[in-house]
């Protein structure tokens, strides 16, 4: 409640805007004014009128509630005003279990307070103090619990997020600005596993025993000062805007963190079964060493744009930004100038046609766990045990477990700093009073995308390593590329205050060789990385936002939003080391006359299992399921003298859709091709706000 909006720009070359090669998200907190406002507000729901998820054996129970308030006003009327605000959500959730080792539904409750205040005082007629606290505290239980995890598996988990910021906005005479920007932020959390020791694992269609990653505590400072200087002039052949800053951050990440100090065994089929051989771990992983780490990281940034209007129907943004990430003192590449053009253009100077585009580059952001990563595996492990084929639950037999090659994580010496070049073009059109159209194509490239890789794996049809004295050798590396294309429709009808009607439909398509990030899924081919060339975990080819609002009679009010999505792609996995890289899940051979999968969904073909080799089926070469969901919201203000009472009713997921999750990849397991959960069910909310 205390946001007064909220803004997505994807297609943002403001050169003010960096570190987000996606988009960028600005919202805007409420306020006091020189009235008192107050704000009481409740909103409930429960299993009553809530549909059963689609794998329970009954409707499952559940509670949710979400109250508090806002309060601001004038504390000098004219001069400084105040703000504040209180939020509690209370949950308590049903996660569904489907594994064949573990089925049924058990507790999820969660908990989060959130604090906000803000204070806004004219120091001057020219200079502007905001100053704002906010705290967000967060519990849950049971967390990860639900699908193929079982209650084993999942943990407590929590966090206290403490951000503190302040702001000096001066007006410099008639046509300058100047803006100073301090924020600071404490944001401890952590996860405590629901099993207190022992190894993760991990089979085909579930995760068992301790998460490999708990428990973990990790508190995260930041230090941020922006500061920007605006420049309103008229001249040089037009209108300018000229914008310039600089954005520094300091951020240390610290803590504990337990990333295999237990082990982690892989399974290739669904259980295990000591008279079978085919059911026995393909690998055992664990780190022996210190789980603490101290992390810190310097960003600089800075920036020059002009906004410029040579006649009042066409505009033209031209600027330039330069970003710099310390990254622990890892990262060299200090080559991240980043240029940025864009230009809006109506042509018959009307007002009714625009036409729009623009390029440029933009620096991503690596995050601090990537380090974390290396300081774990390498700067602390004395000790980073790999074993193929072990045994279980002794992964060396119950002999001695003989001495091993040593395996290595590092960072390239030469790693980039990943971006992405962005084109636009398009054109909006108002066809009639009210009634607009709009097309856009978008292109994405990006380029050092994040991977890590094994530089000291077996050959293709091999099984022995290049150099036999050190087991893996895997580099972090800046190798991988992304490219997305995407026709962006969009369609907008007003008529008066009583109905509008938006709609937008997206046609994409999003490759790569590199999902980047904390993956750790290695190539394929480690020696033909192009091989990972496919659909991208996130492509969809259609999206469809259909969103409407309609006052009824006796100013009811009704709005609603329609979301269609074609399915995610999933990657299909043998369940086995094929290539003897130490990681098993591999993809298997697309064989006709293969011996899997061996439940009988066929659908997506047969597939053997290749040895001493990566299979010959392509990454996210099969659709999972498609999603679609409607929302609708009635509303009705009742005016109270100077007070307002609404009352608000909602339903989620009306139509009670069952949209399923990801489906299971494994061709050894059971559930190969199906889902093993699903999204809410139908859920009906009813609210109430109070404002005096």
């Amino acid at each position: 409640e205390n946001i007064r909006e909220f803004r997505v720009m994807t297609q943002q070359y403001a050169a003010e805007f960096g570190q987000a090669s996606g988009g960028v998200v600005n919202v805007v907190t409420r306020s006091g004014t020189n009235d008192l406002e107050h704000r009481l507000f409740l909103y409930h729901r429960d299993d009553a009128l809530d549909a059963r998820n689609a794998f329970a054996t009954a409707k499952a129970p559940f509670d949710r509630q979400q109250y508090g308030g806002f309060t601001g006003g004038p504390i000098r009327r004219d001069r400084a005003f105040f703000f504040g605000s209180y939020e509690r959500t209370h949950e308590d959730q049903t996660a569904v279990v489907t594994t064949p080792v573990q089925r049924g539904e058990y507790p999820r409750p969660t908990n989060q307070h959130q604090i906000f205040g803000k204070v806004d005082y004219q120091l001057t007629s020219s200079h502007a103090l905001t100053a704002r606290f906010n705290e967000d505290r967060y519990d849950a239980t049971n967390s990860g619990v639900g699908g193929r995890s079982t209650v084993e598996y999942g943990s407590t988990s929590w966090y206290r997020n403490h951000d503190v910021y302040a702001s000096l906005t001066s007006v410099l005479g008639a046509t300058r600005l100047n803006e100073l920007r301090v924020a600071y932020s404490r944001r401890p959390g952590g996860s405590r596993p629901n099993t207190s020791s022992g190894p993760e694992l991990s089979f085909a269609s579930s995760n068992q025993g301790k998460a490999y990653s708990d428990p973990q505590q990790t508190t995260e400072w930041r230090l941020q000062i922006v500061d920007n200087f605006s420049w309103h002039h008229v001249g040089l052949g037009g209108e300018h805007d000229f914008k310039a800053g600089f954005d520094f951050s300091r951020a240390v990440l610290e803590g504990f963190f337990c990333n295999f100090c237990d082990g982690q065994f892989i399974f290739p089929k669904d259980v295990y079964n000591a008279s079978d051989p085919t059911t026995y771990p393909t690998t055992y992983t664990r780190r022996v060493g210190s789980s603490d780490f101290v992390i810190p990281n310097n960003i600089y940034a800075a920036f020059v744009q002009d906004s410029w209007r040579p006649r009042p129907n066409l505009t033209f943004n031209v600027g330039v930004r330069y970003d710099y990430e310390s990254y622990a003192g890892i990262l060299k590449d200090k080559k991240n100038i980043s240029p940025r053009l864009a230009f809006a253009f109506d042509p018959w100077n009307k007002g009714k046609t625009v036409f729009r585009g623009g390029a440029g580059l933009f620096q991503d952001q690596i995050t601090l766990n990537q380090c974390l990563i290396i300081v774990l595996n390498v700067i602390n492990a004395t000790e980073f045990i790999v074993v193929s084929n072990p045994g279980y639950p002794d992964p060396f037999g119950g002999a001695p477990r003989p001495p091993g090659p040593v395996n290595t994580e590092l960072f390239d010496p030469n790693l980039n700093t990943p971006y992405a070049a962005h084109v636009t073009a398009g054109m909006k059109q108002e066809l009639s009073r009210g009634f607009a159209v709009s097309a856009d194509y978008v292109f994405v490239r990006g380029y050092d995308q994040l991977r890590r890789r094994d530089l000291n794996a077996p050959p293709n049809g091999t099984n022995r390593r290049p150099n036999p004295a050190l087991g893996r050798q895997l580099i972090h590396e800046s190798t991988g590329d992304r490219e997305h294309h995407a026709l962006l429709l969009a369609a907008e009808r007003r008529f008066g205050e009583r109905w509008r009607l938006q709609a937008s439909y997206t046609l994409s398509s999003t490759e790569s060789d590199s999902e980047a990030r904390n993956s750790t899924v290695l190539p394929t081919d480690q020696y033909n990385l192009k091989a990972d060339w496919g659909p991208a975990d996130v492509d969809a080819r259609h999206n469809v936002t259909i969103t409407g609002h309609l006052v009824l009679p006796f100013d009811v009010q009704l709005a609603g939003i329609l979301q269609l999505r074609s399915p995610y792609p999933f990657n299909v996995a043998s369940g086995r080391d094929t290539n003897n890289d130490s990681r098993s899940g591999d993809r298997p051979d697309a064989d006709p006359n293969g011996l899997y999968p061996t439940n009988g969904v066929t659908e997506y073909g047969r597939f053997s299992i290749p040895v001493n080799r990566p299979g010959t089926l392509s990454r996210n070469a099969f659709r999972g399921p498609n999603f679609r969901q409607l929302d609708l919201r009635l509303s009705k203000v009742i005016a109270l003298g100077e007070r307002r009472l609404e009352l608000i009713a909602e339903g989620f997921n009306v139509t009670n859709r069952v949209n399923y999750g990801s489906y299971t990849s494994s061709i050894q397991s059971r559930f190969f091709g199906l889902p093993q959960s699903a999204a809410d069910p139908r859920q009906v909310q009813f609210g109430v706000r109070f404002d005096f």
